[in-house]
């Protein structure tokens, strides 16, 4: 084989790693998205059902909502009424709701966001109120509550003053693979719900090869990764201010 051969082929297999990386940072993307849809379809429902505005009854009557949500039938209702390329077939009914929903939203029609939207209210109603289903369908483990207040190494003074800890790097290959999008959301979550925003900062290296360090300051503390792209290192960083203050982010 000529070594122009060689070359063509790894300039081959490095697109396709580029390409089916974009393709997960979408499915991130969709996710989360997708999530936050149905949480905020099913809490309307859950409030014209209720007429409650307790935020601690809400989260209740959400989870248990949630809990006894027909996942399965819902997919199967939307892969009847949809396009192919806007819906997901994996290996849990939840993930491929959630995905579903975020690309309607995403690259959808009015018509396919309708009919996503009926689906929704159709499904998401009272169990109490009989809404029939051919199986129950074990729910997602739901996520731990986020602290009330920071924790390890994030903590507040009584005087309202941060407490700086020493800073951390974690920098140079291998690429953590596990880092995603979620990461990221996950901690500016955190971030609005303390009124606390995470700043990111970045600096790029010529190399070879080409790398970037992205620093993310948080409630006084000072995070770095770094990676072959800003992209991946600001999920490395994120995922690594997850770890230090227990959030927990779902794996892909």
């Amino acid at each position: 084989m000529s070594m122009s051969s060689l070359g063509s082929s790894s300039m081959g297999d490095s697109s396709n790693d580029e390409e089916v990386s974009e393709l997960r940072d979408w499915a991130a993307t969709d996710f989360c998205l997708g999530k936050k849809y149905f949480e905020f379809t099913l809490l309307r429902v859950i409030v014209k059902d209720h007429s409650v505005c307790d935020p601690t009854m809400l989260d209740s009557l959400l989870f248990e909502r949630e809990h006894h949500y027909p996942f399965d039938q819902n997919v199967k209702y939307l892969q009847d009424q949809l396009r192919r390329e806007l819906w997901r077939d994996t290996c849990t009914e939840y993930d491929d709701l959630m995905v579903t929903i975020g690309r309607i939203q995403r690259l959808g029609t009015a018509e396919d966001k309708t009919r996503l939207k009926k689906s929704l209210n159709r499904f998401g109603g009272d169990p109490a109120s009989g809404v029939q289903r051919d199986r129950e369908t074990s729910p997602p483990t739901p996520s731990p509550p986020m602290p009330s207040s920071p924790t390890h190494a994030f903590t507040q003074q009584p005087n309202g003053a941060r407490r700086r800890s020493p800073d951390m790097t974690t920098s140079g290959p291998p690429t953590d693979a596990t880092a995603s999008p979620l990461h990221i959301s996950t901690l500016q979550e955190y971030g609005n719900a303390i009124g606390e925003v995470p700043n990111y900062t970045r600096e790029t290296h010529d190399g070879p090869p080409p790398q970037t360090d992205v620093t993310v300051t948080f409630l006084g503390r000072t995070l770095s990764s770094r990676a072959r792209t800003a992209r991946k290192a600001k999920q490395q960083v994120a995922k690594a201010a997850c770890a230090e203050l227990g959030l927990h982010v779902a794996p892909q």
